[in-house]
């Protein structure tokens, strides 16, 4: 009984310890993030309610992780919005994430593809 006891205390220390290591996703009521496509202007609007108390950083990075653009929010600044502009990427793929120094991460995969022009019909 007490080598069962042992072993159980040893799993459970050991499992917080490799918790602990992780880093700390945002809750979903420290930081909600909204977006959408505004393809006239050709910008991504992105908008932001920070509950989290830290300072947050807002980029925009291919699949290859090459940060195209980014933004900083101030704690102080419980909502905010962000505008990307897109009109000089191309199409493919791209990660929108939020961070903290303190480890708070999110992200959103978005999609870009050039809209087709309609045909126009002559009668």
């Amino acid at each position: 009984m007490k080598n069962l006891l042992k072993v159980a205390a040893f799993v459970l220390l050991s499992s917080s310890f490799t918790m602990a290591a992780e880093p700390n996703p945002v809750k979903e009521n420290d930081v909600k993030m909204n977006l959408y496509f505004d393809y006239v202007h050709g910008k991504i609007k992105t908008f932001f309610e920070n509950n989290s108390g830290e300072d947050l950083k807002v980029s925009i990075s291919d699949n290859f992780g090459n940060e195209m653009a980014s933004s900083k929010l101030n704690k102080r600044n419980t909502k905010a919005r962000i505008n990307f502009d897109i009109n000089n990427l191309s199409d493919g793929q791209y990660v929108i994430k939020v961070s903290s120094k303190n480890g708070l991460e999110d992200s959103k995969k978005v999609t870009l593809s050039t809209m087709k022009p309609v045909k126009k019909l002559s009668y």
